[in-house]
């Protein structure tokens, strides 16, 4: 992977900044247009003495997890199981020490189709370069192909100091924000140069290293999100001041919806005024002889005060409508404003595509709005997704070789060696889940530390089952013995406490789905 030509860094004095009392240090990347800043500008968002800074100013304080810089192998990984990102809107959120020595290429963060190596077709890259430069890099078709952003001299401005780093994607449009600044950056291209928007696969996060010894991250790193959908700058600030909103912490990239109408109402509640399901044409058709009517596509579909992204097409064949997708009560609301979800239907199927939070309401509707009778409308192809976190792995918290995913896919990651946490707490959970009639290694190698006590070992199943867990597979000392499981919760009796592996296997009598709930302790 080769380093970028980069630009320097450029004091904004004089005319090019509106001081009107004290002398304020402005930078602004060479490469962009010179343009004013003014103090109002200068001063939205999370600058040093705002909340955001003093934020970051407390995570000194804060666990986090530590790299050597060093050893072979050393990374996080987290196996995105069906969350991949495609050509759709994402966003990636990482606060992280800057390191205070230059000369070497480390990885922050990446999404990529391989758990050993960051450098992957489809990938996408953080890191910060041997000179210091902050990139962003997209891999296309083939790793010779490639477009990246680089921010020079990040690593000088923000050497010691904790930072927070969001790219966004929304389309073709990339943006890197630092501590919640939209900051101008420099394009290098190579091959056949993918677009912003093009293929991301992100069959895993791959947290602090490329691979092998090389570019291994040096440090601290507190936090690691993505999410399904492009954060806007207001976005960025109240993330990287409060958190992951609420409405954000269950994004998944499996739809909640998927109709297309094949003969069927497939699973929509077709009901309402003048509601069908055209067999020949497979698309739901809504007719009305009132100024107003509709169709209930489907009831107690929508969770409240969450964030959701709609997809849908509409031909309008005769009369004359506007129309508005709703809930039962109210119109939703687009994210982060107050308009409705209102469409004029053309003559072709025509694609519409919301963002919206559901407020209050349960039911997905399609009203309409008539003047001229009848109304017909076809709708097809309607596509209901769950948008925000797909993964965020809070290092703040956890102990051990697991990192707990916040968000609600339980995508948790591994630790591997020459990482761990600064403040390990002495308790820890683990969760894992196994699905075989044979003996399963759960969460990979090394899951527990070789000293851990396990307390507490907590079951739910799908099935009834003869279960085993132990520290190697077929091993004769078990941590618990054929333990006879049934549907639903409950406590198994532990034998033996400890894996002196590092590993714990499952073996099961059947495929029953098996998740469990592991507590331990760190022994002295």
């Amino acid at each position: 992977m080769p380093d970028s030509t980069i630009n320097g860094l450029t004091a904004l004095t004089g005319a090019n900044v509106d001081q009107t009392a004290d002398q304020l240090p402005i930078w602004q990347n060479s490469a962009s247009t010179t343009r004013k800043i003014t103090r109002t500008e200068l001063f939205n968002g999370p600058i040093p003495g705002a909340l955001g800074s003093a934020v970051r100013a407390a995570a000194s304080d804060y666990a986090a997890v530590n790299f050597d810089g060093a050893t072979s192998g050393t990374r996080i990984t987290s196996t995105l199981t069906g969350q991949n990102i495609g050509t759709g809107d994402m966003s990636m959120w990482n606060r992280f020490r800057v390191f205070t020595t230059t000369g070497t290429t480390r990885y922050i963060a990446s999404l990529s189709s391989s758990s050993t190596t960051a450098d992957q077709a489809r990938a996408c890259l953080l890191y910060i370069n041997s000179i210091g430069g902050l990139v962003f890099y997209l891999y296309g078709a083939t790793v010779s192909d490639f477009r990246y952003g680089t921010i020079a001299g990040f690593q000088t401005s923000y050497s010691g100091q904790v930072v927070d780093v969001v790219v966004t994607r929304t389309g073709a449009t990339l943006k890197i924000y630092i501590n919640g600044i939209d900051t101008a950056y420099s394009e290098t291209t190579g091959g056949t140069p993918p677009a912003w928007s093009d293929t991301i696969t992100s069959t895993n996060l791959f947290i602090g290293q490329s691979t092998g010894t090389s570019n291994i991250f040096s440090g601290r790193i507190y936090r690691s999100v993505v999410f399904n959908r492009a954060l806007s700058a207001s976005d960025v600030t109240e993330l990287i001041t409060t958190g992951v909103n609420p409405a954000d912490q269950w994004g998944t990239q499996t739809a909640v919806l998927n109709a297309t109408f094949t003969g069927t109402t497939d699973s929509f509640t077709a009901t309402g005024a003048g509601v069908s399901v055209a067999s020949v044409s497979n698309q739901l058709v809504v007719t009305s002889t009132t100024p107003t009517g509709g169709g209930t596509l489907r009831n107690s579909i929508i969770v409240p005060a969450k964030n959701y992204r709609i997809a849908f097409k509409v031909r309008l064949q005769s009369g004359d409508c506007t129309g508005v997708v709703r809930g039962s009560g109210a119109s939703f609301n687009t994210i982060g404003a107050t308009t409705t979800l209102n469409f004029t239907p053309t003559a072709v199927l025509t694609q519409y595509l919301y963002e919206f939070n559901s407020v209050s309401d349960t039911s997905l509707y399609l009203r309409l709005s008539n003047t001229i009778n009848p109304t017909v409308v076809e709708l097809d192809d309607v596509v209901l997704e769950r948008i925000g976190a797909i993964v965020d792995l809070d290092f703040t918290v956890g102990a051990g070789y697991q990192a707990t995913d916040r968000s609600t896919n339980a995508l948790h990651g591994t630790l591997f060696a020459g990482v761990e946490f600064t403040q390990p707490k002495r308790v820890a959970v683990v969760y894992g889940t196994t699905s075989t009639a044979t003996s399963q290694l759960m969460l990979g190698s090394f899951s527990i530390p070789t000293n851990a006590i396990i307390e507490d070992i907590i079951v739910n199943s799908s099935g009834t089952a003869t279960v085993s867990i132990g520290p190697v597979t077929g091993g004769s000392t078990t941590i618990v013995n054929a333990a006879s499981v049934v549907a639903g919760r409950q406590k198994l009796t532990i034998a033996t406490p400890f894996s002196t592996s590092g590993n714990l296997y499952v073996t099961s009598s059947t495929t029953a789905v098996l998740q469990f709930t592991i507590l331990y302790t760190i022994a002295a």
